[in-house]
């Protein structure tokens, strides 16, 4: 039996190949690309008139192998591209945005915030919260709403998000103390819901929940190279994001301003699709001053727009502001009146309870057991 040898030609080939994946322009990829196609032509020209092969099986094999060569060429350059433009943006943005995001991090704010389905009807809703924040630790407080979601005069509910503990307190408008709602929540997700609920103080740096550079790093964030706008000091970022499972495709912009320390100034995004014209969500953030190379937010607008027509318009109005840090004791039980020794000890109230219903069943079952054994074993003696 003969064994078929490839002839030398095919190793630089495939040499080639290996090097066009690793090439950072198009341009250069198509040469090797070519160069590949050109070798591997000459070299299945030789074998194959060797094994007297046909013209048409060679045509073939030569047009399969240029086609895995393009593909396994073309795909890790934009992918490099990609990381290459994600690179040098954050490059440049990322340290800005983590200055904005210790700032507002570090302060007590109390702000006005109005809600309205739509402007054409009296449904507006106004009701003020208070956000306060010390490095990791973050606290917002505003009123309590009933099963319906309507506001309740008086009450009052608060998030409070700390590395070691995280909870929520309540109390209703007659009551003298608070009450534990929840607790032990993940760090996380609590922080990403206080940023939802307090949009303000996370309005320059966060997309959202989330913060900006985290978002931009996301394997299913790519983004364009920004945008400088025509006489204006802005710069203008165009994404797109993979949502989880069948949602779709987030495609949008956003609007940041490099002499302000990158601070967002507006977004819009939507649906693939239906973006900009339907269920397009925007939103603007206005500044009033500065603090250092802070720029001081002043009001954050955002609302859904339908061809130009806007529904669930949410405004919020700073209030007033103090920079610096707030004590850590605004981030425990304690300044709720709750001990957690108190809690601690409910608690095992509850287990030794449930423990006491458990021994008790289980005293039942082994009675009950022992009589039917006594009845058995009374029914063989007799």
């Amino acid at each position: 039996m003969s064994l078929c040898v490839p002839h030398p030609c095919f190793n630089s080939c495939f040499e080639f190949c290996s090097r066009a994946s690793q090439l950072p322009a198009k341009r250069e990829s198509t040469f090797y690309c070519f160069s590949s196609f050109i070798i591997c032509k000459y070299a299945l020209d030789k074998y194959l008139e060797r094994k007297g092969m046909t013209m048409q099986i060679k045509w073939v094999i030569v047009g399969t192998i240029l086609v895995i060569v393009i593909m396994d060429s073309y795909k890790p350059i934009v992918i490099a591209e990609e990381d290459a433009v994600k690179k040098d943006f954050l490059a440049e943005y990322e340290p800005s945005a983590l200055k904005l995001a210790d700032y507002y991090s570090n302060l007590r704010m109390r702000f006005a915030v109005s809600e309205q389905d739509f402007p054409s009807r009296k449904d507006r809703v106004d009701y003020e919260i208070v956000y306060m924040a010390n490095g990791s630790l973050y606290r917002l407080d505003s009123p309590n709403r009933d099963s319906t979601g309507n506001l309740v005069p008086g009450s009052r509910f608060v998030r409070v998000v700390t590395p070691e503990l995280s909870f929520i307190v309540s109390k209703r408008a007659n009551d003298a103390i608070y009450s534990i709602h929840t607790i032990d929540q993940d760090y996380s997700t609590m922080l990403e819901t206080l940023r939802l609920n307090a949009k303000a103080p996370f309005a320059p740096y966060c997309f959202y929940e989330t913060f900006i550079p985290e978002l931009i790093k996301k394997k299913t964030c790519k983004i364009r190279a920004p945008v400088k706008i025509p006489g204006k000091d802005l710069m203008k970022l165009d994404f797109e994001l993979q949502l989880p499972g069948k949602l779709g495709l987030l495609v949008g912009w956003m609007l940041f301003a490099p002499g302000d320390c990158w601070a967002l100034q507006e977004y819009a995004c939507g649906t693939s699709g239906r973006f900009p014209n339907e269920d397009c969500s925007r939103c603007v953030v206005v500044y009033d001053g500065k603090d250092a190379e802070i720029p001081i937010v002043k009001q954050v607008e955002q609302w859904v727009e339908n061809r130009e027509k806007r529904t669930r318009i949410i405004s919020l109005k700073v209030l007033e502001m103090r920079p610096g840090p707030v004590p850590a004791s605004e981030f425990t039980l304690d300044a709720f009146g709750i001990q957690i020794g108190k809690a601690t000890s409910n608690r095992w109230l509850l287990l030794y309870v449930l423990l006491g219903i458990l021994a008790t069943f289980l005293a039942l079952v082994f009675r009950y057991l022992a009589k039917r054994h006594s009845k058995l074993t009374e029914s063989k003696d007799s």
